[in-house]
């Protein structure tokens, strides 16, 4: 389940265009190359709700998320509420290896659900969770200027010790993107960590081959029983 952070500070453009299209993007190409897995999204930013529940229709979710926008709900950034709704979605699931992805650039600021309370949840129903920070070096949570929508970096130590604890608590790895490629590369070691194992139903398919060789045989008797009557005819 890929829970991402569609609050306004995603708007930040020191990714290209800017965050949350960046996430998008990785997101969207991430699941292109595990088609064998069961995927959903969880969007969130003051409160959560689920863009899709896990399903193997890749294509509708791409879709879902590459048109999810900033806006669509009240803004904030509550990750305990998107950690929370994705845990939900999960506990039904059967699979002995049930995954977050939690992507967030901001500190957990909304919601009645606190991050550390989520991350006890998930580790309850043994869910492994992979949290992403996007983070700059500066720290600040105030828009470009006052009627600017573009943001410019937010983050900070307090941000990171969250979803380190949240990891350490759900056993899985927090992982820090500064930049758009080491986004990617964060998922491709994600990818290689989480190997799926599918069992494959193969079916054998026979096809007689023995008429062939039988038509033969019945031609050659054919022929041998004319030509003892004809030309090798023996006279009494």
């Amino acid at each position: 389940m890929l829970a991402l952070d569609i609050s306004g500070i995603m708007l930040t453009r020191d990714f290209i265009p800017n965050r949350l299209e960046a996430a998008k993007q990785v997101a969207i190409e991430f699941i292109e190359g595990r088609p064998n897995d069961r995927i959903g999204v969880v969007f969130f930013a003051g409160e959560a709700y689920t863009g899709c529940p896990i399903t193997l229709d890749h294509k509708a979710l791409q879709q879902i998320i590459a048109s999810v926008k900033t806006g669509s709900i009240a803004d904030g950034t509550a990750i305990g509420m998107g950690l929370g709704t994705a845990a939900t979605r999960l506990m039904d699931n059967r699979s002995e290896n049930n995954v977050i992805i939690l992507v967030t650039d901001g500190e957990n600021n909304a919601g009645n659900v606190m991050p550390l309370e989520a991350a006890q949840l998930v580790r309850s129903n043994n869910i492994h969770t992979y949290c992403i920070g996007i983070f700059s070096p500066t720290a600040t949570q105030q828009p470009a200027t006052e009627n600017d929508s573009t943001y410019i970096a937010i983050g900070g130590p307090t941000a990171e010790i969250t979803l380190l604890q949240i990891a350490e608590i759900t056993g899985g790895h927090y992982f820090r993107a500064g930049n758009a490629e080491k986004l990617s590369a964060v998922y491709r070691e994600i990818d290689s960590m989480e190997k799926t194992k599918v069992d494959v139903v193969s079916y054998n398919r026979y096809e007689e081959q023995f008429m062939l060789l039988a038509l033969l045989a019945a031609l050659l008797l054919l022929t041998e029983m004319i030509l003892r009557y004809t030309i090798f005819r023996t006279a009494p």
